[in-house]
């Protein structure tokens, strides 16, 4: 069963990773809406903005399969 609560324990750490990044572009984006853009180009450019501080090449969530190659932010 150690499989399992490897699993498990990896699943709820890109859950509350998920979170952590959804916050973060969130705020970003209340801030581009606050400086005048539209709801959906503000959450567009703030997503967009998450990749390039991370350093996720456009594009590498869907070309890559797996957990550990997925960029978090895909999950958004």
């Amino acid at each position: 069963m150690i499989w399992f609560e490897r699993l498990w324990r990896r699943r709820k750490l890109e859950d509350e990773l998920k979170k952590v990044l959804r916050f973060h572009i969130d705020q970003r984006a209340a801030a581009l809406i606050a400086r005048g853009d539209g709801p959906e180009e503000a959450r567009r450019r703030a997503r967009l903005a998450q990749e390039l501080s991370a350093g996720v090449p456009r594009g590498f969530g869907s070309a890559c399969r797996g957990a550990l190659c997925r960029p978090a932010v895909a999950f958004v």
